[in-house]
């Protein structure tokens, strides 16, 4: 979908992971983040296909079924943040569409993360492997990241196209 050239380039894992960063990583920073600290409430987001795609590609293998075809109508995926740790007994349970694109620590343990694409689950893991899966999609900033600093020979070697600065 929106990593489609990546299958024609020399590196198309490598190509895949970068668009897939450039489209969705700004939103993977803020869900890890707000995961990060978990207050007990239900942080609810809405967007489009184009939002749930490339998340779902983000978790699940790259040639898993529900990537052959795009999103149905109304589709939706959740990400739910669970805890077994009595320091959290306090707080309801935990249901959160959020993490932190740090290192995995202590603060995780006991902390897993459950994916749902329109109700089914698709993942379940630690909190300290989702964000290892998750991590390499994060953008901090994007007004650098996403800048193009290479030549046109870079482009053309990487399946893009880019113009001569």
């Amino acid at each position: 979908i929106f990593e489609a050239g990546a299958e024609f380039t020399d590196e198309p894992e490598a190509v895949r992971q970068e668009a897939l960063r450039l489209v969705i990583g700004r939103l993977w920073t803020h869900i890890l983040d707000t995961m990060a600290k978990p207050d007990g409430s239900l942080h609810l987001m809405s967007g489009h296909d184009w939002s749930v795609s490339p998340l779902l590609m983000c978790v699940v293998p790259h040639g898993d079924k529900r990537l052959r075809h795009w999103p149905p109508f109304c589709s939706n995926i959740a990400f739910e943040l669970w805890s077994t740790r009595s320091a959290d007994a306090e707080m309801p349970r935990k249901l959160s569409h959020h993490a932190s694109c740090g290192d995995a620590s202590a603060h995780d343990a006991g902390r897993h993360v459950r994916v749902l694409y329109n109700g089914e689950a698709v993942l379940l893991c630690s909190l300290a492997e989702f964000k290892r899966l998750v991590l390499p999609y994060c953008v901090r900033d994007f007004e650098r990241e996403g800048r193009y600093e290479g030549t046109a020979a870079d482009a053309s070697n990487s399946g893009f196209n880019a113009q001569q600065k």
